[in-house]
C-alpha cells in the first residue's frame, strides 16, 4: 500500500491525468481503511484522492470522520463542512458533525445538527440518544427523557439509552426507576461497567448494601480504571452491610 501511494504521488507531481477508475480505486481503498479503523491510512488516501477530485462529499466525510476518531476536531469540522457543502441530503453527515461539535464543547451547534439529522432520518435510535445526552447535560430533563424513550421505542435493547435514562432518573432522585434502567442496560450489555457502578450507587442510597457491594465490586472487575472512583462507595457499602 505504501509503495502504491508513493507512485501515485510521484505521478501526480508530473501532472499526470488519472482515469476515473484510478481515482475511484483510491476512494474504495479509503473506504476499506476507514471501515477497518485504519484512520491514518484513510486520511492519507483521501489526501491523495483530493489532489485529483475536489468535489466529492464522501471523501471529505471519510477524512473528517477519521480525524474525529483521532480527536483532531478542528480539522474534522473543516472536512464535514465541506462534505455537507457538497451534499446536504445525508443525515449521517449532520450526525457526525454534531459529534465533532459535542467534542469541541459546542453543544448548541451539536443540537442544531442533531435536529437536522433526525428530520432526515427519524428512524435512527442513536440520533435520539445523542440528542438526549445533550439535553441531559443542559438539564432539560423532559426533552432528554422523550429522546431516550424514543430511542428505546426504536431499539428496545439499546443499552446506552437505558443507561442514559437511568442517569436522568438518578439525578432526579428517582432511584428505583434508575435501578430498573441500569438493570435493563446490563441485560443488554453484560460487560457495561458504568451501569453496574451506577446501579451500585443507587442501591447504596436505597440502603441495599449487599446488592450495592456486589455491583460495585463487579464494576471494578470489568474496568479497573473505575476503581479509584468506586472505592469510597464500596467501602461504605461494606461498612454498612456489617452493621
Amino acid at each position: 500500500m505504501k509503495y502504491l501511494i508513493l507512485i501515485f504521488v510521484f505521478i501526480s507531481g508530473l501532472n499526470f491525468t488519472f482515469a476515473q477508475e484510478d481515482t475511484e480505486q483510491i476512494l474504495e481503498q479509503a473506504r476499506a481503511a476507514y471501515k477497518s479503523q485504519n484512520y491514518i491510512e484513510a486520511i492519507q488516501l483521501i489526501d491523495l484522492y483530493t489532489t485529483f477530485k475536489t468535489d466529492n462529499a464522501e471523501s471529505y466525510f471519510i477524512r473528517g470522520s477519521s480525524k474525529l476518531n483521532l480527536k483532531k476536531y478542528t480539522e474534522a469540522l473543516s472536512d464535514l463542512n465541506k462534505a455537507i457543502g457538497y451534499d446536504t441530503t445525508l443525515a449521517e453527515y449532520y450526525f457526525t458533525r454534531a459529534l465533532i461539535h459535542k467534542n469541541s464543547m459546542d453543544e448548541s451547534s451539536a443540537l442544531n445538527d442533531l435536529n437536522t439529522a433526525i428530520i432526515k432520518s427519524p428512524e435512527k435510535a442513536e440520533y435520539y440518544n445523542e440528542r438526549g445526552m445533550i439535553y441531559g447535560n443542559k438539564k432539560i430533563y423532559g426533552n432528554a427523557m422523550m429522546d431516550f424513550n424514543k430511542a428505546l421505542k426504536i431499539n428496545s435493547s439499546y443499552a446506552e439509552a437505558y443507561f442514559n435514562r437511568g442517569i436522568i432518573y438518578l439525578e432526579r432522585e428517582s432511584y428505583e426507576k434508575a435501578v430498573e434502567d441500569f438493570t435493563s442496560a446490563i441485560k443488554s450489555n453484560s460487560s457495561f461497567a458504568l451501569a453496574y457502578m451506577s446501579r451500585g450507587i443507587c442501591n447504596l442510597i436505597l440502603k441495599k448494601y449487599d446488592f450495592a457491594a456486589n455491583d460495585l465490586q463487579y464494576a471494578i472487575g470489568l474496568d479497573k480504571s473505575l476503581e479509584k472512583e468506586i472505592t469510597p462507595y464500596l467501602d461504605e457499602a461494606k461498612k454498612q452491610s456489617k452493621k
